[in-house]
């Protein structure tokens, strides 16, 4: 992030009217920093395009209880492991 983009943010931080979008993102994210999931060496990112159902092409589910089943909302399949 340069700075310019830095200074953008904070100012849209301080308009109340970003209040509502801001305490959102501020909710998500500390959501996140108390997600306990230890990425190990064998893990590894993907393409967010890759991350449908290959039956019916619906965006599949992530549940971090469960983070090696991805399910399908529609069609229920289960995909498993880090390749679909």
């Amino acid at each position: 992030m340069n700075a310019y983009r830095l200074e953008k943010l904070l100012r849209n931080a301080a308009d109340p009217s970003f209040l509502k979008a801001t305490d959102k993102l501020r909710a998500w994210a500390q959501t996140a920093r108390e997600i306990d999931y230890m990425i190990t060496e064998h893990e590894y990112g993907n393409w967010s395009h890759n991350y449908y159902c290959h039956q019916d092409g619906t965006p599949l589910k992530f549940d971090w209880t469960r983070p090696r089943q991805h399910i399908c909302p529609v069609c229920f399949k289960e995909w498993n492991g880090g390749a679909f």
